[in-house]
């Protein structure tokens, strides 16, 4: 059986994501002429033919225990058994292959630690300095392993190394589509939103339009004012994707900042027509006929939007301030303290509403929700 095959058996892509990550790497070095001339589906080549060579071993006992010992690695893999691989391969990264320091790799991702994972991609950046998904890799780790910082210089110093790696890999490989990817994500995460539209249209230059791509521009160019180019935008990007509410509720957004309020409430009426379904879609045009003070109208799509999506805190919230307007005060009060279970931060739209009805003298009523609000918005 050839190694192509081989590799591909023992790939389980569907009990564990970084199986695919294991099979990209593969084609990568297969069909990259910048990654070093090794074979990565080897676990231990390397360490065999040193082995071989200082022992003058026969050569088939050499590939008997190569092969006990890959399938004990495969094995453990299924079994799901990380720490014994861990502390197999662990204290032989200095002769294992790059094959053997990606199992190794895998096992502390599944762990979820994060600082083993940087030191191991280290390890095999040293053997693949030039290596796209080497770099991505190690982009994607010290990303993650931000999140998990608490210390807000070293979260700062992580998510630098993560851009700089990013695009690093991309200079290597210009059209290496999951760190290109990488880099949208984190400059969207990260509320750098002139750079992802930058990083969008150089996406769209090398890869063609796609419709989430289009999608994101869309919204993008919305929530950062530019106008213009979102009423030109948005329109592509449903055609690309009609099945997208969020495509037409930008739209119709874009028309509603640029002062085309009819344009911008017949969009909102179709969209939440077109898709009952879309929590989105429903709270939109609940919220338009909100600050419109149209609150009859407003109520049908906000009752909507919050059966379609109770977790909601922003349709809750509008749904509870709606309700209040109509002097539905009990009722109101129980979306406020799903607004505030959802999102506490919504503490404060709950006790303005208190302090409102202790100005009509419905002080019993406005103690009730002075209380609640404590207890709900934790």
């Amino acid at each position: 059986m050839s190694t192509i095959k081989k590799v591909l058996l023992n790939l389980n892509f569907k009990k564990s994501p970084i199986c695919i990550l294991f099979f990209l790497t593969f084609l990568f070095h297969l069909i990259n002429p910048l990654t070093q001339a090794e074979d990565v589906t080897d676990d231990f080549s390397t360490e065999n033919q040193n082995w071989n060579e200082k022992n003058q071993e026969p050569s088939h006992k050499n590939r008997q225990e190569k092969s006990v010992y890959e399938k004990n690695i495969q094995n453990w893999k299924s079994e799901k058994k990380w720490d014994l691989i861990i502390s197999t391969l662990n204290p032989r990264t200095d002769e294992i292959s790059s094959s053997g320091l990606l199992n190794l790799t895998m096992c502390y991702m599944e762990k979820k630690d994060f600082v083993n994972v940087i030191r191991i991609l280290n390890l095999l950046s040293e053997k693949n300095p030039n290596d796209p998904m080497v770099l991505y890799m190690l982009g994607d780790a010290k990303l993650k392993l931000s999140l998990q910082t608490k210390d807000l210089k070293q979260k700062r110093e992580l998510e630098n190394d993560a851009l700089d790696k990013f695009r690093n890999s991309i200079r290597i490989n210009k059209k290496f589509p999951l760190a290109h990817r990488a880099l949208f994500y984190f400059l969207l995460r990260t509320k750098m939103n002139s750079e992802a539209i930058e990083q969008i249209h150089e996406m769209q230059k090398i890869f063609g339009k796609k419709a989430d791509l289009q999608s994101d521009l869309c919204r993008l160019l919305t929530i950062t004012g530019f106008l213009d180019q979102a009423l030109i935008q948005c329109p592509t990007a449903i055609h690309y994707n009609k099945k997208n509410a969020e495509n037409y509720i930008y739209l119709a957004q874009s028309y509603f900042y640029t002062k085309e309020v009819q344009k911008s409430e017949r969009i909102l009426v179709q969209t939440a027509k077109n898709f009952p379904k879309s929590e989105i879609a429903q709270f939109s045009a609940g919220q338009f006929f909100y600050v419109k003070n149209n609150f009859p109208v407003a109520l049908k799509y906000l009752k909507q939007a919050v059966a379609v999506e109770p977790e909601s805190g922003r349709s809750q919230l509008i749904f509870a301030k709606t309700l209040f307007e109509t002097g539905s005060y009990t009722e109101a009060m129980d979306h406020y303290s799903k607004a505030c279970q959802s999102n506490p931060q919504n503490q404060s739209e709950f006790l303005a509403a208190a302090a409102r009805l202790r100005l009509k003298s419905e002080n019993t009523l406005a103690t009730k929700y002075s209380q609640s609000a404590v207890s709900f918005c934790k």
